[in-house]
């Protein structure tokens, strides 16, 4: 069998109904099956779906007594798949109809992907969510392409890339069991990405395919499952697996701007992202002066002053520092204030 399409689903039937009937008016190769994972749904799946839905989109249902965690329940499901290729998909994800021949047609060319994902949108836009995942100087991944239109020229080109988000990964199987599969240590989240880095350490590659776009309503159905706390320890696991790889290269990066004589900054955000983004400043003397945000605020913030957009006077400041991953739309907002030359966005790994 070519592929086997994996649905982890707790709950939510609209998403996981909306889910599989993008699927079966999708293109997919044959023969291909449809893994449901029911993760202790309440009613079952199997008393909720409607029979045809299910055998029209080839689709078996795999119930779990228990609501098991992301990497747990994916690789359950990933033992007992059939395909050469394992599609992992959310279940409020709806594929468009060639989505997954274009992933199947990246991923099978000759020294190609051994990973790959495409574009995700959001719900009732044309805006993207995810065109792959870049590790970012305030050291966590982030989404790419956050915000922009989907025809933003940066992200309509195929290119090998950090990671993706595992909202819709389409793997070699034999590359999943080389590596082990995800990561049980995890607890929703990091999964995914920990995936990517473990694959790329042994030799694969992970490519963003821009022609396969689906929407996501993303974590729709883990928001009950968010916790500071849970993301906080699945953060401090990944570092400690990562570190190694990340530190040299946010060094790197840090000591370019540091040599390239950056030494006082304003940075746009005034959320974790911003926080951590100017003590990674800090470790080389390049020093935060001001935040910026869009709205008009007279408050301070760790100490600084919070400039809006208007009040900017970018002849105080080296540089402009983006302290968020909606890069695209933030720094077409500050082209109208500020010279381009001098805004920054601290990719550390693209």
């Amino acid at each position: 069998m070519q592929l086997s399409v994996i649905i982890l689903a707790h709950n939510k039937n609209e998403l996981t109904i909306a889910c599989l009937k993008a699927i079966r008016s999708a293109d997919l190769p044959n023969p291909f099956e449809v893994l449901l994972v029911d993760n202790a749904s309440n009613p079952s799946l199997k008393q909720s779906l409607d029979e045809e839905l299910l055998k029209s989109t080839n689709t078996k249902i795999l119930r779990n007594s228990k609501n098991l965690n992301f990497s747990l329940a994916n690789n359950i499901a990933a033992e007992m798949a059939q395909g050469e290729f394992l599609l992992f998909l959310n279940n409020d994800v709806e594929i468009s109809g060639d989505t997954v021949l274009h992933l199947m047609q990246t991923i099978r060319k000759d020294q190609g992907p051994s990973l790959v994902g495409g574009m995700l949108l959001y719900p009732n836009s044309k805006l993207v969510q995810h065109a792959g995942v870049a590790h970012m100087l305030w050291g966590i991944g982030s989404n790419y392409g956050c915000g922009a239109k989907s025809d933003e020229k940066a992200l309509t080109f195929k290119r090998e890339i950090y990671g993706v988000i595992g909202a819709m990964i389409l793997i070699k199987k034999k590359w999943f069991r080389k590596v082990g599969g995800f990561d049980e240590n995890y607890n929703w989240g990091y999964e995914d990405i920990d995936l990517c880095q473990r694959i790329r350490a042994i030799g694969g590659r992970i490519f963003y395919e821009p022609k396969a776009s689906a929407i996501h309503h993303e974590s729709t159905t883990l928001k009950e499952k968010i916790s500071k706390k849970r993301d906080s320890l699945n953060y401090q696991y990944f570092r400690s697996r990562w570190d190694e790889l990340l530190i040299p290269a946010e060094t790197t990066l840090i000591n370019k701007y540091k040599n390239l004589g950056i030494r006082s900054v304003a940075i746009y955000g005034t959320g974790n992202a911003a926080i951590e983004l100017g003590k990674r400043l800090a470790m080389v003397n390049i020093q935060t002066q001001a935040f910026i945000s869009e709205l008009p605020t007279s408050i301070t913030f760790e100490g600084k002053p919070v400039y809006n957009l208007s009040q900017i006077d970018s002849d105080k400041f080296d540089q402009i520092f983006i302290g968020s991953q909606y890069h695209f739309e933030i720094s077409k907002m500050l082209k109208k204030f500020v010279p381009e030359e001098k805004i920054t966005f601290p990719v550390v790994i693209k």
